[in-house]
């Protein structure tokens, strides 16, 4: 059954024409990163740059430093959730759009701290695609649960000294 799902610890694969096993890689060696993206980087028309495909250990400074190693930097910003763990990509602005320009034709696909960087000039957040409605928007019983709340509450139904007014009482 583990066979099936690939559970067996992937530290050997089956090669079906002999009917024997074979390990995947010599013990101890490290899986190296692929060749260049066939993608060229998107172009470049402000200082700010997206970086993505970090490694989750990277950091602020740590980005600093690479790019400062090609061209002034302004700005570092990493894109972390509300636990603070890292997203994976952030933004690096630049000092001069030249700058970016540059920096973006030299590290987009150079590797950093083991893993390939995409680097892309940052889109403004007109440019973004919209993204599709919010679960709650989509309508059912939340959403009509959240709505008959937002009916019953107006500016009228609140008394700042007794609290909200409830017409029952009244």
């Amino acid at each position: 059954m583990k066979k099936l799902f690939g559970l067996n610890g992937g530290s050997s694969r089956r090669d079906h024409s002999r009917g024997e096993y074979r390990p995947n890689r010599a013990e101890g060696q490290t899986r190296t990163p692929r060749g260049p993206r066939i993608s060229p980087p998107q172009e470049v028309l402000t200082p700010r740059l997206y970086v993505g495909n970090l490694s989750y250990d990277a950091s602020e400074s740590d980005l600093f430093d690479f790019f400062g190693k090609v061209a002034g930097v302004k700005n570092v910003e990493i894109v972390r959730d509300k636990g603070s763990n890292s997203k994976g990509f952030g933004f690096v602005e630049m000092q001069t759009l030249e700058g970016a320009q540059e920096a973006a034709k030299k590290l987009h696909d150079a590797e950093f701290m083991g893993r390939l960087m995409i680097v892309n000039g940052a889109k403004s957040m007109g440019e973004r695609p919209e993204r599709g409605p919010r679960r709650d928007d989509r309508g059912g019983p939340r959403a009509e649960i959240e709505e008959s709340a937002r009916v019953e509450r107006s500016a009228g139904d609140f008394d700042f000294e007794r609290g909200p007014r409830n017409p029952s009482f009244d």
